[in-house]
């Protein structure tokens, strides 16, 4: 940074002229340096009103960065550019603390986060206090302790014996949580350089028994809690549901549970009921919770779907934080996120996956997409090719069966994933039956619930699936032989989805070499159902109708009638549109220009790819743009009046403008540098927007 811009910045903090020598000179900044009353303005980029950047801070001198960030009001920093502060800390080390303090007692949860790597009584102290008081600092805080364990365990242990009640409180919080979680060895050596009753009281501590770890006051049940209305967990082996009594008991264990402390009864509860009941018990309960207006009292209840849910609440769970963010409801959905992310499963790291590539709300998408990119860099994987792997089969390749004892019905998938039940002789039914009299009950009752949390399951995958493949036939993504047998010739569930699409082969130089659907036994089969056999290097894509030759449609068209195959999206029939001469060679489509389409329709794009901008200062969406390539280049389509952010709806009527292409840098770009593909579907989203009419 130049001397000139140096001084623009300490012009924009406030620092009086006559300081700045003493700063250069290493001096620390004193109150007086800086003039009060601060003046509201805003010069340029470095500074908001009277809120102070991070990014030039990092360029300033050394003495003069850390005199600043140490000296000035922790208030006036950008609380949400704490990552600038990593690189920042790395190169200050310990004479950065005084600062990270301060700014610690307004942003904890950022502070611990920027500064896990300096080490700090004074820190810890913060740590063990926020963690038992904060929820959102819990997982921050549990891990600045545990990157710094020496500092960590003696803190801890001082407090843990210590006069101050409340310092006693937060270190108890946290012990069994830090030994647990790799801080043994730590406080076993703390305890022995303090002294002999601190081992024996350390060693008290841990030995407690885990079911008399009670809070000092037990809360009440909570008057949403119905019994009556809830799915009751059953034992195992026999099925005996639990009383009104025992689901009471239950709710309370779940009420006293910290998200990283569960009560230690819930592994006894575990392993005594069949898991599906419990995750059935479970969403019961948080729904009833949601019901009553999700109440800030009973929060436990979201947390509790991590401690006896299972994939089947994973499945649940991504539906519903996407139509949260959608709704802006984005402090829920990312709750929900982080619940996701604690499940640590393959069905949730898919809910994950597809919040990362489509929700629309900035934060929501950022916080699931650093999950899922941590475990597909730790597989070795792109996000995209993770997603292949996250499909679950829910069980339906062991078993099809729903098995009343007597009787016994077979599970069926349509077009769209949506389950159905065929009895013996099969026949297609409208639901699964009731239980007759002669059939086994405690059978029946299993089958029954199989066959619901299959349905709720595949509710919510399959938007998810059926969106990630037709995006991927837009983009014509391809798949080995190998892979393209594994994740769709074999896996039970989207073999469902891929046998009802036409596939393009081509060889190992992307060569075509021929079109095939996957048959009823496996084998692939060509445009006169005749085998197909693909070449050993041979790669799949879902073809897109502008590649596929007019005869090979007529013949696959046919092919599909005959065996009434029904296709999960448009792709045989799907229209195509092309662009005209001047719009191919230029920047501009306005064939469009002028008409009025409803709102809702305008809406309706966000679920195709097309993302909100033209944020103006007024908080109006005025703009909607779709990505035409990985580089940044997107299609802009301009609204009049526009639409406002938490009100998408207020206005019924929109007219469309112009639309242009600009590529990341904000520069008009060219269609013909396009693919013919995502120009097609660009003009079919605008041609599918349905007309406004006026109410009558």
């Amino acid at each position: 940074m130049t001397p000139e811009w140096q001084a623009h910045f300490l012009d924009d903090v406030c620092v009086r002229p006559e300081a700045r020598e003493r700063l250069y000179a290493g001096e620390p900044l004193q109150a007086s340096d800086v003039i009060d009353p601060l003046p509201t303005r805003r010069r340029f980029s470095t500074i908001s009103g009277n809120l102070v950047s991070f990014y030039l801070l990092q360029d300033m001198p050394d003495p003069v960065a850390v005199a600043l960030w140490n000296g000035l009001d922790a208030s006036r920093w950008m609380a949400e550019q704490e990552g600038l502060l990593v690189p920042f800390f790395a190169r200050h080390g310990q004479a950065a603390v005084p600062g990270l303090l301060a700014f610690a007692q307004r942003r904890p949860v950022q502070a611990l986060r920027a500064g896990r790597w300096l080490d700090s009584a004074e820190l810890a102290a913060l740590a063990l206090k926020v963690r038992r008081g904060m929820k959102v600092a819990r997982q921050p805080a549990t891990d600045w302790l545990l990157t710094n364990p020496d500092t960590g365990a003696h803190v801890l242990l001082r407090q843990l014996f210590g006069a101050d009640e409340s310092a006693r409180e937060d270190a108890r919080a946290a012990l069994h949580v830090l030994a647990a979680g790799g801080l043994q060895e730590a406080l076993n050596q703390a305890a022995r350089e303090l002294g002999a009753a601190e081992q024996a009281g350390l060693t008290a501590a841990l030995n407690e028994d885990p079911l008399l770890r009670l809070p000092a006051r037990m809360p009440k049940l909570p008057t949403f809690f119905e019994p009556a209305k809830l799915h009751r967990p059953r034992l195992m082996g026999h099925g005996t549901a639990l009383s009104d009594e025992a689901m009471g008991h239950l709710v309370l264990m779940l009420a006293i549970c910290r998200p990283d402390q569960p009560y230690a009864g819930l592994d006894a509860v575990r392993a005594a009921c069949t898991p599906a009941s419990l995750a059935e018990f479970v969403w019961g309960l948080f729904e009833q919770w949601w019901a009553a207006g999700a109440p800030s009292k009973d929060a436990w209840a979201l947390p509790a779907l991590g401690l006896l849910g299972d994939d089947s609440t994973a499945h649940r769970l991504g539906p519903r934080a996407m139509r949260l963010a959608k709704e802006g409801a984005k402090a829920r959905a990312v709750a929900m996120v982080d619940l996701l992310s604690a499940f640590g499963s393959d069905a949730a790291l898919m809910h994950l996956s597809n919040l990362a590539e489509r929700c629309k709300a900035t934060q929501v998408r950022s916080r699931a997409a650093a999950q899922v990119d941590a475990v597909a860099q730790q597989r070795g994987l792109t996000r995209i090719e993770l997603a292949d792997r996250l499909v679950p089969t829910l069980g339906l390749e062991a078993s099809r069966t729903l098995d009343f004892g007597p009787r016994q019905f077979s599970i069926g998938l349509d077009e769209a994933l949506t389950p159905f039940v065929k009895d013996m002789n099969g026949a297609r039914l409208k639901d699964l039956p009731k239980p007759r009299q002669s059939d086994d009950a405690a059978m029946a009752q299993a089958a029954a619930l199989r066959f619901k949390q299959l349905k709720t399951e595949l509710k919510g995958l399959a938007k998810v699936q059926l969106a990630r493949l037709e995006q991927a036939m837009v983009v014509q993504r391809r798949w080995s032989l190998e892979d393209f047998q594994a994740f769709f010739v074999e896996h039970p569930l989207t073999r469902e989805l891929a046998a009802r699409l036409l596939w393009a082969v081509s060889d190992g130089s992307l060569q075509p070499v021929g079109f095939c659907r996957i048959a009823e036994d496996g084998t692939l089969a060509d445009a006169h159902d005749k085998l197909f056999e693909p070449p050993p290097a041979s790669q799949f894509a879902i073809v897109h109708p502008l590649r596929l030759p007019e005869a090979h449609r007529d013949a696959f068209l046919l092919q599909f009638a005959d065996y009434e195959i029904l296709q999960p999206f448009p792709q045989l029939n799907r229209e195509t549109f092309a662009l005209e001469p001047d719009e191919a060679q230029g920047s501009l489509i306005e064939r469009v220009n002028g008409r009025d389409v409803a709102t809702g329709a305008i809406i309706g794009l966000l679920d195709s790819g097309w993302l909100r901008g033209g944020d103006t200062d007024g908080g109006m969406v005025s703009r909607l743009d779709k990505p035409m390539d990985s580089a940044g280049l997107k299609a802009v389509l301009e609204l009049d009046p526009g639409m406002p952010i938490m009100r998408l709806s207020e206005y019924p009527r929109q007219t469309l403008g112009r639309v242009f292409l600009q590529d990341a840098q904000g520069q008009t770009g060219s269609f013909s540098a396009v693919d013919p593909i995502l120009c097609s579907e660009l003009l079919r989203d605008l041609n599918r927007l349905a007309p406004f009419k006026a109410a009558a």
